[in-house]
């Protein structure tokens, strides 16, 4: 059995954002507990789309009479983010969706007994419809505020297009080209130039 805690944040008075659908995003989720770093996720997804990812790990606890023995407690962790657009002062949304599993870390219950009791994991269930991240920078959403503390840090920058990277590599492509053909013509011209001289040098006349 778990404990389950639910989260939305949502601010109802902000303006609604106007996004233009540009290039790809690259973003950084950064999950604190208590302030340390628990977990990180990254990708490079386009506007529009989505990224799921879920990490599964087992975490031990001691239990029984005397905390002889220990048991295994299942955690997952899914993140479901996805950026919104980017608006005219490069400041891009993100809806981020995100079922988190965090120990409890208030104190073992120990029976008279001496036996230990084993930890509930708590249940997180989180959801924030529009989390704006200006392109270079990042920003932390407290999600719990205590017992312990989990927060997630984006950042988050606009990335370049598969299109416009294309576009960049062939317009090197083009000038790269072009000086090519502008040094070899003035290659061909110095030669000629050359010829010529060498042509009017011809025996003195006496």
């Amino acid at each position: 059995m778990s404990l389950t805690w639910s989260a939305w944040a949502q601010d109802r008075d902000a303006p609604v954002r106007r996004y233009s659908p540009p290039a790809r995003v690259a973003w950084t989720l950064t999950v604190l507990t208590d302030g340390k770093v628990a977990d990180t996720f990254s990708g490079n997804t386009a506007v529009g789309q989505s990224a799921t990812v879920t990490r599964q790990w087992n975490v031990s606890h001691p239990v029984g009479c005397e905390g002889a023995q220990t048991r295994p407690v299942a955690f997952a962790r899914t993140i479901t983010l996805s950026p919104l657009g980017v608006d005219s002062h490069q400041v891009i949304g993100f809806s981020v969706d995100t079922q988190d599993t965090i120990d409890d870390n208030t104190p073992l219950t120990v029976r008279s007994d001496g036996c230990i009791l084993p930890p509930t994991p708590r249940t997180i269930t989180a959801h924030h419809p529009e989390w704006d991240i200006a392109s270079g920078q990042s920003d932390t959403w407290t999600i719990v505020p205590k017992h312990p503390t989990l927060a997630y840090q984006l950042a988050a920058h606009v990335a370049a297009s598969a299109s416009a990277s294309a576009s960049a590599s062939a317009s090197a492509s083009a000038s790269a080209s072009a000086s090519a053909s502008a040094s070899a013509s003035a290659s061909a011209s110095a030669s000629a130039a050359v010829s010529s001289s060498s042509a009017a040098s011809g025996p003195v006349p006496r």
